[in-house]
């Protein structure tokens, strides 16, 4: 509203805007094509948005997570880092032109990213070839700065993997078909 004390500002040409997530005493706002960062000035303004990126975007809002300090995130052709100072690609050429080639964009928001600590990995779920569901997930390793990938299959769901209803009912009650028809 540009009428009211703190106005309004422009996100520039970054699409729909995805998520934001924290990150220290900062907000990073991610959207399709873009991210900014809202840092917290205190004074009457109360935020300063900086432009990060006007070229690389979040896949979708469960395609991201935070490992010390440092959010880890899934674009639909590459795969981020970002500390609130710099942000950079944590794949290597090969690997990063076989997900490009192979991911599946008209489902890419299925995709998703799960951190597992113990093993000092992130996952990245990513349909490709086609596929509706993440059938890859590509595993890095922060501790060894190593990378692997891993055949989904088909039974194995991930928390943040999401089931498309097959009508315009929502829940299992309003279905009608049995559980077991569903899978």
């Amino acid at each position: 509203q540009p009428d009211s004390i703190a106005g309004s500002v422009s996100m520039g040409r970054g699409g729909a805007i995805i998520s934001a997530e924290s990150l220290r005493d900062s907000m990073v706002i991610y959207s399709a094509e873009a991210l900014h960062i809202m840092d917290f000035t205190g004074d009457s303004l109360g935020w300063r948005r900086r432009a990060v990126s006007e070229t690389a975007g979040l896949a979708n809002k469960d395609a991201i997570v935070e490992v010390k300090g440092t959010h880890v995130f899934f674009t639909g052709a590459d795969i981020l880092s970002y500390d609130g100072n710099s942000m950079q690609s944590l794949m290597h050429n090969r690997l990063r032109s076989r997900l490009a080639a192979n991911v599946n964009m008209e489902r890419i928001n299925n995709s998703w990213a799960a951190h597992y600590q113990a093993h000092n990995e992130v996952w990245f779920g990513v349909p490709e070839n086609g596929a509706d569901h993440p059938n890859y997930a590509y595993c890095y390793n922060y501790r060894d700065n190593t990378w692997s990938i891993r055949d989904l299959e088909k039974q194995v769901i991930h928390a943040r993997s999401c089931k498309e209803p097959k009508a315009a009912y929502l829940t299992w009650n309003k279905s009608v078909t049995s559980w077991g028809e569903e899978r």
